[in-house]
């Protein structure tokens, strides 16, 4: 094929040999995980790069349950250069093993989702209704990734550090100071590592605060302040269909944004996500289910003759169960579909 895009797929934590092979199976040629928070020193990541790349599948980006939602960093709190010096040393781990981009999430804890069960042609799927987070006297942890089985001790904490944001209570003000503070520390020693920091927006991106915080990547133009504070080809952005459409014209306009950022070189890995409707309340579905046609997104992206990572971010739960291959694979092939009927259409085909 002309177009050089690059597939990529996201590990379970506690990913086996059989997991690797169905994504080359699938024809992925690149992987990443979301990095336990106990398995961030050399040796663990190592052991993990090793593990993944001996199944023929290339890992050069991370995706840390330690840093890529931080607390301490996102709203300044006591244990912030802690952690600030954790993470320079966390980088200088990943450059001497060749991993060259991080994600990152300025929401202080997790993806907000509702406590509710709901279907997307009989799969059951994420929810978001904005009155029932707002209305939870808890943190809204239900069907979030960040809420793990067998972790209580974890959860019982995390569920005390939002207890005890929702109490302070913060302003944008204050967390756009605490950007510019991670930026000032992070930026210079990921440019002189040749490591990319690729920036999420939030999920989901209301304007309304939520236990105390409030979001700081909530529309596109939060993204451009946050590339004025950096002023560096280090921070980039993961561009999330997702969250675009969530937020509806309120976040931006995701053709035209995604057009300036392809002319900008901003954009480092696409996540790919359709929803039945935006704000106050949607469903996660299928990739030609939702109410977005995926497919002129895509003969944008070949227009610009985009190189960087494209993966679906998230999946129905199918007749798999949680493990999630049936909807993988069928999120894949729907996209390679995609890709190339852009492809051939760029180069004067007919399909």
């Amino acid at each position: 094929m002309a177009w050089n895009y690059q597939f990529i797929a996201r590990l379970p934590e506690d990913f086996k040999e059989e997991d690797i092979l169905f994504l080359r199976q699938l024809g992925i040629p690149n992987a990443y995980l979301a990095l336990p928070r106990d398995q961030h020193d050399h040796q663990s990541l190592k052991r993990i790069k090793e593990q993944i790349e001996a199944g023929g599948i290339k890992f050069t980006y991370v995706h840390s349950n330690r840093f890529t939602f931080n607390s301490a960093i996102a709203l300044g709190t006591e244990n912030r250069e802690r952690e600030l010096e954790a993470y320079l040393e966390f980088l200088e781990i990943m450059a001497s093993l060749g991993l060259n981009m991080i994600e990152l999430n300025m929401m202080p804890f997790f993806v907000y989702s509702s406590n509710l069960t709901s279907y997307t042609r009989g799969a059951v799927t994420r929810t978001v209704d904005l009155q029932t987070i707002l209305d939870s006297k808890t943190a809204p942890l239900a069907r979030s990734a960040y809420i793990r089985k067998g972790q209580e001790e974890e959860n019982l904490l995390l569920e005390q550090e939002y207890q005890r944001a929702a109490a302070r209570g913060y302003t944008r003000e204050e967390l756009w100071e605490n950007f510019a503070v991670f930026m000032e520390r992070a930026l210079p020693t990921a440019s002189k590592l040749g490591i990319r920091i690729s920036l999420h927006p939030s999920d989901p991106p209301c304007v309304e605060t939520v236990g105390g915080v409030p979001n700081l990547i909530r529309s596109f133009e939060d993204y451009k302040k946050a590339f004025r504070i950096a002023d560096s080809d280090s921070l980039v952005m993961t561009f999330c269909c997702g969250c675009w459409l969530e937020g509806g014209e309120r976040f931006g306009d995701i053709m035209e944004d995604a057009r300036w950022a392809l002319e900008h070189n901003k954009i480092a890995t696409v996540h790919v996500r359709n929803i039945t409707g935006s704000l106050p309340h949607f469903d996660e579905t299928f990739l030609d289910n939702g109410f977005f046609d995926m497919y002129p997104f895509f003969e944008l992206l070949r227009q610009y003759d985009y190189q960087g990572f494209i993966n679906p971010d998230h999946h129905p739960i199918m007749v798999d169960g949680p493990i999630r291959r049936i909807p993988q694979g069928y999120a894949y092939g729907y996209m390679r579909a995609l890709a190339n009927c852009a492809d051939e259409a760029a180069r004067g085909g007919i399909f």
